[in-house]
């Protein structure tokens, strides 16, 4: 009979609530809260640097969000894993950067119970846009920043209520965005512009978080020139195309190439080794002054010298 009155108090409590058994379930599912920019896995840091254009995005569903700390470079770290591809995260905390919050600040501000379509809902459809690109328009609320860009670290914005949020690309480039007296952003003539149009980042563009949005920064990455895909010409053996992805000075090949390889970046060339048909070859190519073209060699069998020409498809 206890047993009874128990379930019936539990229930009761539940509907007061408002709170129906199916609605407790769905949020018990977590969602990443914004835009998580991937980068090689010791970069992947709570300040969330704005580097390239692989992005896991807003409303990602997640599981087994826990800390840790990695004994190699004795830095704690918060972790999880995406639910669709079981792909496990280490996002590193670093306390100088974030003097006035905790690693559990930054879980509660990483993760949400609620889904992209929850997260966004009464934003304009180019916020929404431009949240799902990874880019910053004119007139974006704080909120639609937040989601895109993450929460800027505290050691240069204390507070979320500041007209002024600094934001961090790399380890050098920080940028600097302002919110008009209606909370709105404001891009024009500002820093991020600015920074963005100095790095040749496609990441902050100009235009209007109602209207249609206007060109965005033109131009290559300079910090990751060689990722891209590529039409190859030369010998046979390794013409096709060459899908290439850049982190840092390691480049890999993408699902979009003919081969495997890896190489590392040094000044304008990429040296590296080609993986075909249970061979490795030796590489040395060098990427154009304007990033749209390559020339180099390949080692083959029998110590053969292969010429190759590359060009940026677009």
């Amino acid at each position: 009979m206890k047993i009874i009155i128990s379930m019936i108090t539990i229930f009761a409590l539940v509907v007061t609530s408002g709170i129906t058994f199916s609605e407790a379930a769905e949020s018990s599912k977590l969602y990443t809260a914004h835009n998580i920019w991937r980068m090689i896995w010791y970069n992947m840091k709570c300040i969330n640097y704005k580097h390239g254009s692989d992005i896991l995005p807003a409303g990602t569903m997640v599981k087994n969000v826990g800390t840790g700390s990695d004994s190699h470079l004795n830095k704690p770290y918060i972790t999880f894993k995406t639910v669709n591809d079981n792909r496990v995260y280490k996002i590193f905390f670093v306390k100088r950067w974030h003097s006035k919050k905790s690693m559990k600040d930054y879980i509660d501000m990483m993760f949400t119970t609620k889904n992209f379509g929850a997260q966004t809902e009464g934003l304009s459809e180019m916020e929404i846009e431009a949240i799902k690109k990874g880019v910053l328009v004119n007139g974006m609320s704080k909120r639609a920043v937040f989601i895109c860009y993450g929460c800027p670290p505290d050691h240069y914005t204390p507070q979320l209520t500041a007209d002024v949020w600094f934001y961090w690309m790399n380890e050098k480039d920080k940028v600097e965005i302002k919110f008009d007296q209606d909370g709105r952003l404001d891009l024009i003539g500002s820093k991020a512009a600015q920074a963005a149009e100095k790095t040749d980042e496609s990441i902050i563009q100009s235009g209007s978080a109602s209207g249609a949005q206007v060109a965005a920064i033109p131009g290559v990455n300079k910090l990751e020139p060689w990722t891209g895909i590529w039409k190859v010409e030369g010998h046979r053996q390794f013409i096709g195309p060459w899908g290439m992805k850049q982190r840092g000075k390691t480049v890999i090949s993408t699902k979009d190439s003919l081969y495997n390889f890896k190489g590392e970046v040094k000044g304008n060339q990429l040296k590296g080794r080609m993986l075909h048909q249970d061979n490795s070859y030796p590489f040395v190519i060098e990427i154009s002054s304007d990033g749209q073209s390559f020339e180099g060699k390949v080692s083959g069998w029998a110590n053969r010298t292969y010429f190759l020409k590359g060009k940026r498809k677009e």
